[in-house]
């Protein structure tokens, strides 16, 4: 019997065989993604099939992964653009649409301001994964905090095609009818947002103030998890 603390050992040492160049990045390079068969799918928990081994499992490789370039990393405490990159660009290439890790390349571009820097790692997460809402709940968010306001109802408008009762979705789209100045879909979306149990009231409270909100009664089927932060809580 294999301990999991020898699984752990033995997939991070497939990871630094795979890319033994991974630490040692210095400069910025443009995305590339890894190999169709060390990729993997964050939101799909079973055993990957192609780990025929019997030994290095999906959920394994993707512990191991954040273990040592996620858990434990403050991202905000770094004033150097590559220190920041180089462990999030690391983690997109192996698990492509992992949230924590999108949201924070988001938080990057800004921060360094390095424009578009995030593009090309979330529209690879849509490749990798068409079925996922989250993703696009995260480019949503980002798309609004860029104020391209159009765009961003596009990302939430698709993501409540795949998940019509994805709660950050319907507040998120809120939040960007109420910047649109259209209220009435604020507030449409808003109802649907926190009769779903969404916990931050600032679209409330914002429609309230303006005289917009209007309670209605909805159906509360379950929704995914959340995918990230809200432009405005």
């Amino acid at each position: 019997m294999i301990s999991p603390r020898v699984i752990r050992l033995l997939a991070y040492l497939m990871l630094m065989a795979a890319v033994p160049a991974a630490h040692a990045l210095k400069k910025f390079t443009p995305f590339q993604p890894n190999a169709p068969d060390s990729q993997f799918d964050y939101y799909n928990s079973k055993e990957d099939p192609r780990n025929t081994n019997g030994v290095i499992k999906r959920n394994h490789m993707i512990d191991t992964v954040e273990q040592y370039h996620w858990t434990g990393v403050n991202f905000d405490k770094f004033n150097i653009f590559e220190q920041a990159w180089e462990d999030l660009d690391f983690i997109l290439r192996w698990i492509p649409n992992h949230p924590g890790a999108l949201n924070k390349m988001a938080d990057i571009e800004f921060k360094f301001n390095r424009p578009g820097l995030v593009v090309p790692y979330l529209n690879y997460a849509i490749k990798f994964c068409a079925k996922c809402s989250q993703t696009y709940v995260i480019y949503g968010i980002y798309l609004h905090k860029k104020k391209e306001l159009d765009k961003a109802v596009q990302m939430y408008g698709k993501a409540l095609e795949l998940a019509p009762d994805y709660a950050n979705a319907h507040y998120n789209l809120g939040l960007v009818h109420l910047d649109r100045k259209d209220l009435a879909l604020a507030n449409e979306h808003a109802q649907k947002a926190y009769a779903r149990g969404y916990p931050f009231p600032y679209l409330k409270n914002t429609l309230m103030k303006a005289g917009a909100w209007k309670e209605v009664t909805v159906d509360t089927p379950a929704a995914p998890a959340p995918a990230g932060s809200p432009a405005k809580q």
